[in-house]
C-alpha cells in the first residue's frame, strides 16, 4: 500500500448481504467510516436492542450505497509483458524488482512499462499493486 493502512473486518449474518455476491472492497465514506469503529466497539449487535438494529439498518443502507472499488487487473498482450504478468499473478508476493523480472522475460523495463500503460492503462507498479489487492 501506498500509505498506512488499518483494517476492521465485520461479520454479517447469511441474508443480511445478498447485494454482494462475492467478496468486495468499498470506497469508505466518513459516515460509515465512524460507524463501523461504533459497531466494532459495542461488539455482537442484539436484534432485541433497537439502537443495535438501527446502526445494522443504517450500515446495510450505507454499504449499498458505497462504490466499489475495482479490484480485476486486465493483461497486457505482448507475449514478453504478459510472462512477467503471469510471474507476478503466480506469487503477486514476489520479491524480484522490476529489472530482474525483465530479465527473465527478454525484455527490458522501458519495453515493459510501455507495454503496460499502452495495453493496460497503468505502469506497471500500479499494476502490481493493484493484483496485490
Amino acid at each position: 500500500m501506498l500509505e498506512l493502512v488499518s483494517m476492521r473486518t465485520l461479520y454479517l449474518r447469511s441474508g443480511l448481504h445478498n447485494a454482494w455476491p462475492t467478496c468486495t472492497v468499498f470506497h469508505v465514506a466518513p459516515l460509515l467510516r465512524e460507524l463501523i469503529f461504533e459497531i466494532l466497539r459495542v461488539g455482537n449487535l442484539r436484534t432485541r436492542s433497537p439502537i443495535d438494529r438501527a446502526m445494522r439498518d443504517l450500515l446495510l443502507a450505507q454499504l449499498r450505497r458505497a462504490s466499489p472499488v475495482p479490484v480485476g487487473v486486465a493483461l497486457p498482450r505482448d507475449p514478453r509483458a504478459f510472462t512477467v504478468a503471469q510471474a507476478v499473478l503466480t506469487d503477486p508476493a514476489i520479491r524480484l524488482s522490476l529489472a530482474a523480472l525483465c530479465d527473465s522475460a527478454g525484455l527490458s523495463v522501458r519495453t515493459l512499462q510501455r507495454a503496460f500503460r499502452r495495453e493496460v492503462g497503468m505502469d506497471f507498479e500500479s499494476w502490481r499493486r493493484q493484483v496485490r489487492l
